[in-house]
């Protein structure tokens, strides 16, 4: 048997696309979910993931690159939205504590990243759905045994 090469070798743009959409989705469920069930907790993370590598699987172009961008565009969205949690909840506990409820939407990004990181550091369990989520979105689009075609076959159809 010859080697083997993924069944079309092109850039596999709508694959792509359907991960960046999934994990728009997921991020977009995580914060309603956060929000309807004052959920501080990242658990919902792993719809980010799941729908990020899911997506392009309805495609049958996909391979390493979906996976790649299904991992980048999950951990972009994990960090974004974990932000806006906490965001969330600081605000509401100012609120109910009767401080200013001004804080603005964005930070400077180092501060961003400070408030997010620094949340997994307050809880690693988070961490962890964070990997089981970025897992998922790169598992997910892979290329089965059954969806790789020997180059052969490729060079045939080339003619």
């Amino acid at each position: 048997m010859g080697r083997l090469l993924p069944m079309t070798p092109a850039f596999p743009v709508r694959a792509a696309l359907l991960s960046v959409l999934g994990a728009v989705l997921g991020a977009v469920l995580w914060v309603l979910i956060a929000i309807a069930a004052d959920l501080e907790r990242a658990y919902p993370a792993i719809l980010v993931g799941l729908l990020a590598g899911a997506a392009p699987r309805i495609e049958p172009r996909r391979g390493r690159p979906v996976q790649i961008l299904a991992l980048v565009m999950t951990v972009i969205g994990l960090v974004i939205v974990q932000y806006f949690v906490v965001r969330h909840s600081v605000v509401t506990e100012l609120v109910e504590n009767g401080r200013n409820r001004s804080l603005p939407m964005f930070l400077s990004p180092a501060a961003m990243w400070s408030v997010t990181f620094g949340w997994l550091r307050v809880y690693p369990i988070d961490a962890v759905v964070w990997v089981v989520s970025a897992a998922a979105a790169f598992a997910l689009p892979r290329l089965t045994a059954d969806e790789v075609v020997p180059l052969e076959a490729i060079q045939e159809r080339a003619g």
